[in-house]
């Protein structure tokens, strides 16, 4: 009888080390998204453009990233490179509060950052400068 209790003991102690040990590495994996950080080189992985005319979708469209196109973050400025064009560096701000993007420049340009872990960083651009109710949207995906 004891030897079966003792058994069962072990068995118990295992499943339950496993079970925290396992509840530890999704914790610590979601604080290291929240810590994620837009420091560091981004490479440009996908873009999906579309128009919306009066609420109704009438362009869509994916450019595929071909690893030529980057983004550079360090503490005060981005630079930016898109493919054999001339690298462009500007300042930029990032209020993670209301996960807001601000590039400042010659056309300077707000976003949404949908995703920002340690390997991925989503940005949404919209735009309704055309007028007459057109509002292009630009969601943009890069990978470090």
């Amino acid at each position: 009888m004891f030897q079966i209790t003792k058994r069962l003991f072990l068995l118990i102690f295992v499943i339950s080390t496993l079970a925290t040990a396992n509840g530890c590495k999704k914790d610590s994996n979601k604080k290291n998204e929240d810590q994620a950080s837009l420091k560091g080189k981004w490479t440009f992985t996908l873009e999906n453009a579309k128009t919306y005319k009066n609420g109704a979708l009438i362009y869509d469209v994916d450019d595929d990233g071909n690893g030529d196109s980057f983004l550079e973050f360090t503490d005060d400025k981005v630079t930016y490179t898109y493919r054999d064009e001339t690298p462009q560096t500007y300042g930029y701000t990032y209020d993670a509060s209301v996960k807001r993007l601000h590039i400042a420049g010659n056309d300077a340009l707000t976003y949404e950052v949908e995703t920002l872990t340690n390997k991925k960083l989503v940005l949404i651009w919209k735009s309704d400068v055309r007028g007459g109710g057109q509002m292009d949207v630009y969601t943009t995906t890069y990978t470090r």
